[in-house]
Order: C-alpha cells, then structure tokens, then sequence
C-alpha cells in the first residue's frame, strides 16, 4: 500500500460473507498506542464482535438484529501501516456471527455510520456502510430508517469507540495529504437516510 505511513497506525478490515450476493468488507483504521503489531487484531475483534451482538446500555438493537441472516462475519484481516509493506494478520471471528432477521432489503441498501473527531474537513470525518440490512430497519410509511433503531447503533457506535480505547486502540480517521496523519475519533452519528452503495470496502 503506497504512504505516507504513519507511526503505530494500523488498518483493520473486516470481511463480511453474503451467501445472496457474495462477499464484502468495512475497513477501519485505528493507532495501537503501546501495543505490538500482532495485538492489534485480537483487541479489535473482541470490541467490534460487542457492537455486533449486543445491545449497548438503553438500547433494545445491535448490528446483528438489524443485519439479514443471510450475512455474517467472515474473519479480520489488519496490515502495519507505519512501513512499506508492513506486517499482516488474519484472525476468524471468536464465534460464528450471523444477522438475526429471516428477511432482508436490496444489497445495495446501506445504513452510515458517520464517524466525528471534531475537525472539520475531509481529514477529520469517516463513514462505515452497514449493509445485508433486515427488512424491519425499513419504516413502511417514510420509507426511511426506523428511527430508533438507528439511534440504537449510534450508542452502540458510541461504546464501540469506548470499547476500543479501553483494549488499547484509538479508532482513527486517516489521512494520505500532505505527509499523512491520523485523528482521533471521538463520537459519531447515525441518520434516517439510507445509502446506495455498489459492494465493496470502505
């Protein structure tokens, strides 16, 4: 992957299975602080797999009850991105995670997360494309995301960035201008609109 690179900057991408459509993935990066390279990913998949699976305090949803049973979690896959061809590691998920729903919406139907570190600009925003989304998310009347369950994974989004930092990582958004850099996300967001997506990282 071409620089800048960026001191204990890592990138973290999680593979996704869709026996409907095929396969697709959500990348995040993150700055690992004082641990090693091979830390990375065990730190991250246990927070991330919380999100998944369980609903953070005064919420009734997380990801999984909102996702098509028809998508899970495949595995992990995190690349050092302080030097040219940094270190990889692969890791499957610590338990097979699948969506909860028996129905689902188009696969290029989208909820975004919207991740804050409180600059304004391209080099202080992020966005994570949640898709295989359940039938259910959809209000029948606006047409629009069931409010309440969006901000059911805004807080669970919220606790991701908690959840995180406490194992160790700061959930970043990074930037290739200039000399490169990396911010810290601090809080994020969820709106009721969805997002048409082709299939692919991001």
């Amino acid at each position: 992957m071409p620089g800048p690179y960026v001191p204990n900057l890592s990138r973290v991408v999680v593979q996704f299975s869709d026996s409907d459509h095929g396969p697709f993935s959500n990348t995040f990066h993150v700055d690992r602080g004082a641990l090693g390279v091979d830390q990375v990913l065990s730190a991250f998949r246990g927070a991330y797999e919380l999100w998944w699976d369980t609903p953070p305090p005064g919420a009734v949803n997380d990801v999984r009850a909102i996702t098509s049973n028809k998508v899970g979690i495949q595995g992990y896959t995190s690349q050092d991105l302080e030097v040219a061809d940094g270190a990889t590691f692969s890791l499957p998920p610590l338990i097979l995670l699948k969506g909860a729903s028996s129905s689902r919406l188009p696969p290029d139907l989208a909820m975004v997360v919207s991740w804050r570190t409180g600059i304004n600009g391209r080099r202080g925003r992020g966005r994570s494309y949640l898709g295989g989304l359940a039938q259910e998310l959809n209000n029948p009347t606006s047409g629009l995301i069931d409010g309440t369950r969006a901000n059911d994974i805004r807080l669970g989004a919220l606790k991701l960035i908690t959840d995180l930092s406490a194992a160790g990582l700061l959930l970043v958004v990074y930037s290739r201008i200039g000399n490169g850099g990396m911010t810290t996300i601090n809080t994020a967001s969820v709106d009721t609109n969805f997002d048409v997506q082709r299939r692919r990282g991001n």
